[in-house]
């Protein structure tokens, strides 16, 4: 399972997600570096399907 907590500028935790990444284009770290740099000011799809408005956030983190 991988998980990613996407954090406000309060510090705190607005959503997070957890998906399969067998069963999913990408893992935890795929979705940062590729979706990473949108983060403050755009949005992305979810891993596991949808779109998530990434303007509300300020940082995403991965479970470890």
């Amino acid at each position: 399972m991988e998980t990613l907590f996407f954090i406000t500028s309060h510090g705190v935790c607005g959503y997070s997600v957890s998906w399969d990444c067998e069963a999913a284009e990408y893992d935890a770290d795929g979705w940062l570096e590729k979706f990473g740099d949108r983060i403050g000011s755009g949005s992305a799809p979810l891993p596991h399907g949808g779109f998530i408005d990434l303007s509300q956030f300020s940082t995403v983190t991965k479970q470890r």
